[in-house]
């Protein structure tokens, strides 16, 4: 994980990730960084999936990280699903060929708010948060069904059906 300044594009601080055996199988085109960093301009969220989440403030000092286990991807595909950051929470989708979930941990602690299961494989989308009739809701594309949980207590709002063997 790198920060640059805007201004002048040099390197404020880095902070180097050491990946713990039980390395996943990536495929040859991508890496264990392929998720995208989150930022809400106090903290980075580093998501590196089955090595966890690690976040930092904006100098660089490590604030909490988080392992939610081991994925097992089939066919060598890796990991990819982005977490989304909404208000003090993060979303994490983690479908894969064991017991699928989506999670909310707090953004400022990583404490799990509320964790629901989910029948279903691997998915390499990124949930989506909307705002409809003044409720949140996070959407997550999944192979069997398209979901929406409540982003307060992740009870699911509505579904309908599913996108294809490999949602990216």
């Amino acid at each position: 994980v790198e920060a640059f300044d805007r201004a002048d594009g040099r390197r404020r601080w880095m902070w180097r990730a050491r990946a713990t055996a039980p390395i996943p199988a990536v495929h040859e085109k991508h890496n264990l960084a392929t998720p995208t960093p989150v930022t809400d301009g106090q903290r980075v969220y580093a998501w590196f999936e089955s090595q966890g989440m690690f976040v930092f403030d904006m100098d660089g000092k490590p604030l909490w990280q988080k392992d939610l286990g081991d994925k097992k991807m089939r066919n060598q595909f890796g990991e990819g699903s982005t977490p989304v950051l909404y208000r003090d929470r993060l979303f994490i989708v983690w479908d894969h060929q064991g017991q699928s979930f989506i999670v909310a941990p707090n953004a400022r602690t990583g404490d799990e708010i509320w964790r629901v299961n989910r029948e279903e494989i691997d998915t390499w989308a990124t949930p989506l948060v909307v705002e409809h009739g003044g409720r949140a809701q996070v959407i997550a594309p999944a192979m069997r069904k398209v979901r929406s949980y409540d982003v307060e207590n992740g009870q699911i709002v509505w579904e309908g059906p599913g996108l294809t063997l490999n949602p990216i």
